[in-house]
Formats: C-alpha cells, structure tokens, sequence
C-alpha cells in the first residue's frame, strides 16, 4: 500500500548542483518585466529509458520499473517524456521520496498526439518514476524521459507574489503592463 512500510530501495540518479546565486541575480532582473516568463526552475536535458536507466523488480505479477531523480536544494521537480506509448493494463505513477504527493495513474489513455507527456510538479527535491506493467505485457511500454525540469522557486509562491503585487497596486493593479506606474 502507500506509505513507506516495505519501500523497495529506489536507485537515483542526481543531477548537477544548481548555482543559485546566478540564477537569483538574473531572475532579480527578469522578474521586473511582466512579459518575461517567470522561471522557476532549470531545464535539465536527458535520455533516460527503461532500458538505460532505473531498476526492474517482479512484484506480485506485475513488472515494476522505478527510476529517482535527485535534484539537489531542489523545492519542485517535473518531467517532460519524449516518449510515452503503453500498453493496455500498464500505468505510469509519478510520486514524491516522502510518498506524501503522487501523480497518476498514467495510462494509454494519456497518451498524446506529440507522442510525449508532460508531468507537472511535485514538491521536494526527489521524485521516483514508478512504471507498472502486467507479466503479459513484459517489453510492450516505450517511455523515454527527456527533460527533468529542477526547481528551485515554488509556483505558490509566485502566485502568492502576484496577488501581493496587484493588492499593493489598488484597484487599478489587474490593468494591463502597457500603463505607466
């Protein structure tokens, strides 16, 4: 069940250290600009398959592929799949190291037209991907992660931050860049 009672051990992989000074100086600088999209974290580009990457378990007739990503200091960590085709029966679930946040199930059903998937965000700086597929389907599922985005801003935060900004303005504060204030 969920909680960590009988965890199977997660092997991890751990991306590079983020240099937060650099990236706090030049957000210091974009943020001022309401065009300029606010970055909450960094883009990290990689390959990872279920045949180059992660660990394989037999669990109660189901093969189970599970792979870490450590994001060190990280707050969030979300993914972009390049690949994402399963098979009938499979299910994909995303869920924080603390087992307190999860995403999924994912499934055929989620598959879309670019032949990808995006995963939205999950608090803390470790996440697993868990991959589910019946003994029957053994070897059907494609799924290749190819970006890890490593945050290091919460999006609460800046949705905390936008709406201290528009009170501080009054009235007029939901009116468009364009004005001069």
């Amino acid at each position: 069940g969920w909680g960590t009672d009988g965890v199977p051990e997660v092997a991890y992989v751990t991306m590079e250290p983020l240099d937060l000074p650099a990236l706090q100086a030049a957000d210091a600088v974009t943020d001022q600009y309401k065009e300029a999209p606010w970055r909450f974290g960094v883009e990290r580009d990689v390959h990872y398959t279920l045949d180059n990457s992660g660990t394989w378990t037999e669990e109660g007739g189901e093969r189970i592929w599970r792979l870490g990503v450590h994001c060190p200091a990280g707050v969030n960590i979300s993914f972009r799949l390049d690949a994402f085709d399963l098979a009938k029966g499979s299910a994909l679930y995303v869920y924080n190291a603390d087992r307190t946040e999860y995403l999924g199930a994912f499934t055929e059903a989620n598959e879309k037209d670019w032949g990808g998937l995006a995963i939205g965000l999950l608090a803390g700086d470790r996440a697993v991907l868990e991959l589910r597929e019946p003994l029957v389907e053994a070897g059907l599922n494609t799924l290749v992660v190819g970006q890890i985005i490593h945050g290091y801003r919460s999006l609460l935060q800046h949705a905390e931050d936008v709406y201290a900004d528009m009170a501080a303005l009054g009235p007029f504060g939901t009116s468009g860049a364009c004005n001069i204030n």
